[in-house]
């Protein structure tokens, strides 16, 4: 398949490729389904799209029989499938069957199932995958603003290349030295993140104390914490509302950045906007969360902020340390969960929300000494996180840079000759 085929702005990159293939060429899509007939009581594992992080499939998945199982649990799966995430494609949830480790393993709608013809591509394929060629032409075929996706048919139309014989293995070598590296910091920040979910236990419950402090600590509810506000969100058909010097947040903001400090948003704001949205501007350092849909994510914001109705914040009180506000917050995640009603979409309401209660330390010192020792676990894995965005970075670029010719991997034998 010459180059004439594979579209310009695809091939008009990498001038070293000589064939072009399209993924159906190389895999079956989608090779076998669950039928409507097959038996009521068929056991199995099922993976969704939550249950992959970071291209792993979690080792324990919630198991059902046909009759009760998710109208979505169709994909038949065999070790080696690969599993591309065809609903937000470009946040690469893409992952691998493993050998072993689950019984039938049955894969959400959610994926397109890829059986490779060839078992000596699969790797490549794989690295593929999440290289920055394919991830254009994903970008290029998503479709919706909600819920962007493609179908699994455009999975099979992405072009790849087809790399000379004696190249395959070198190159699948280098790619899955980099995969290797990024793995053992997963398997870090898994650790590092377990540790902390296990010292949260402990200091936001009083259990475990730092010495010095031995006051006891009494359950308050969160609006004796500081000032609640909801948020709103004014007329999106009027345009002088948008725009301005004032930061407006949304959930896509706090869950997208997923940190304790949200020191941008999106969009911006008008005064007018703020005065017709029903939603105050916020001084910095308050502690918005989100109790609309993705309830229970939290932030704290660095500049003065107004958030649409998918938020509830709070200013806090002059006795209380914002960080162990937000590390409190977080602690009741489940509680926000359990009081979110609705048909439409789950939300918490601004009462429910007020009369959350919290265990709560009266010395503020002893907050703050206990966010500082939180504070100093999540830049560890912060750290550890940045370390492995630039490994997947590299990962990503290293096909570019084979295709195009930057990187020229040689063949050992020639490099000593």
């Amino acid at each position: 398949m010459k180059n004439l085929v594979a579209p310009r702005w695809i091939s008009g990159h990498f001038q070293l490729v000589d064939l072009w293939r399209q993924i159906r060429d190389v895999a079956a899509i989608n090779p076998e389904s669950l039928a409507e007939t097959t038996l009521p009581d068929l056991e199995f594992d099922y993976v969704d799209l939550a249950a992959v992080d970071e291209g792993t499939i979690a080792s324990v998945l919630v198991s059902h029989r046909f009759e009760s199982a998710p109208s979505r649990a169709r994909r038949i799966t065999q070790e080696g499938d690969l599993l591309v995430a065809t609903v937000r494609p470009l946040l690469d949830g893409h992952t691998r069957v493993p050998k072993q480790g689950f019984r039938q393993l049955i894969a959400s709608t959610g994926y397109a199932v890829l059986r490779i013809k060839d078992p000596n591509e699969r790797d490549l394929v794989w690295h593929l995958l999440a290289s920055r060629l394919v991830r254009r032409q994903f970008h290029a075929k998503v479709a919706g603003s909600s819920y962007p996706a493609i179908a699994e048919s455009d999975v099979g139309e992405i072009w790849i290349p087809k790399f000379k014989e004696h190249l395959v293995d070198r190159v699948v070598r280098a790619c899955n030295a980099l995969q290797s590296s990024e793995s053992i910091l997963n398997r870090l920040i898994a650790a590092k993140r377990e540790q902390k979910r296990g010292l949260m236990q402990q200091l936001l419950t009083g259990k475990l104390r730092f010495p010095g402090f031995t006051e006891p600590w009494k359950t308050v509810r969160i609006d004796q914490l500081g000032v609640v506000k909801s948020g709103g969100t004014p007329s999106t058909d009027t345009p002088e509302y948008w725009g301005g010097v004032h930061s407006w947040c949304t959930p896509t903001d706090v869950t997208a950045l997923n940190t304790r400090y949200l020191k941008k948003t999106t969009r911006t704001i008008s005064d007018s906007g703020v005065k017709f949205s029903a939603a105050e501007l916020l001084p910095p350092q308050s502690v918005i969360v989100c109790t609309r849909a993705t309830v229970g994510i939290a932030a704290i914001n660095t500049i003065p902020m107004a958030t649409n109705q998918g938020f509830k914040s709070i200013i806090p009180g002059l006795d209380v340390d914002t960080d162990f506000l937000y590390y409190a917050i977080m602690f009741v995640k489940r509680e926000l969960l359990r009081r979110a009603a609705g048909s439409t979409f789950l939300e918490v309401s601004l009462t429910s929300f007020r009369e959350i209660p919290i265990l709560w330390p009266s010395s503020l010192n002893e907050q703050k000494r206990v966010s500082r020792f939180l504070g100093a676990l999540d830049h560890e894995i912060e750290l550890l996180e940045q370390q492995r965005a630039a490994f997947a970075a590299q990962r990503r670029g290293l096909m570019e840079k084979l295709l195009s010719g930057e990187i020229d991997i040689q063949n050992p034998k020639e490099t000593a000759a």
